[in-house]
């Protein structure tokens, strides 16, 4: 009998730890943790990262007082190899605490990693989706193929993104409202100077061109 989008929703709910790979995508590894509040969120964080894992910690803090946020070094975050055993590692450590994985941010190689290690472990994954406002569950434990990913419908306003990049400091969850550091903000803010730019140097160019 196929799962209701409750059942699901309480699946991730009962995960005590969740895992995050850092990434400049903040706000997907943030808005999760809000919503489900775990008692310990553990970042991985390759060196290229550290601001942005500063950053989304005190974010993590603020949203979800009392929380306990770790961190674990990625030292070569396109090392396939090295990031299996990194997660696999730590994954049996929290064995007892049900972890599960956001594999939305870090890098590419880094959610392959992590995915492969889950799946080793038997431990549940999860994507955020944020243009459709849902979560994609990954479950070891199905059998059925066509049933391994399964959208949850998110009881959060991901449309309030941009909140967080024009620096109100506010995301709006289904459980209440997160308040975002402007440090966090400005992450999103710079991009989207930065973007403004070079958008305008763009159009300059093709002025001149014609």
């Amino acid at each position: 009998m196929k799962e209701t989008v409750q059942q699901l929703d309480d699946v991730l709910a009962k995960c005590k730890v969740h895992f995050c790979l850092v990434s400049e995508q903040a706000a997907v590894n943030l808005l999760p943790v809000a919503y489900y509040r775990p008692k310990e969120a553990v970042l991985f964080v390759s060196h290229k990262m550290h601001e942005t894992a500063d950053q989304l910690q005190g974010a993590m803090e603020k949203a979800v007082p009392g929380i306990k946020v770790s961190r674990i070094a990625i030292q070569d975050p396109y090392d396939l190899n090295e990031c299996r055993n990194v997660f696999l590692e730590a994954l049996m450590v929290r064995e007892d605490d049900q972890p599960v994985i956001n594999v939305t941010g870090g890098t590419k190689i880094m959610a392959i990693g992590a995915v492969t290690a889950a799946y080793a472990a038997m431990v549940q994954t999860f994507y955020l989706n944020e243009q459709k406002n849902t979560i994609s569950l990954i479950d070891p434990y199905k059998e059925d193929a066509q049933r391994n990913v399964s959208s949850i419908a998110m009881r959060m306003n991901l449309e309030t993104y941009p909140r967080i990049h024009q620096g109100s400091g506010k995301a709006v969850s289904g459980r209440g409202i997160v308040r975002v550091p402007p440090s966090l903000a400005g992450l999103s803010q710079g991009r989207e100077r930065q973007r403004r730019c070079h958008s305008r140097q763009s159009s300059y160019g093709l002025a001149a061109l014609a």
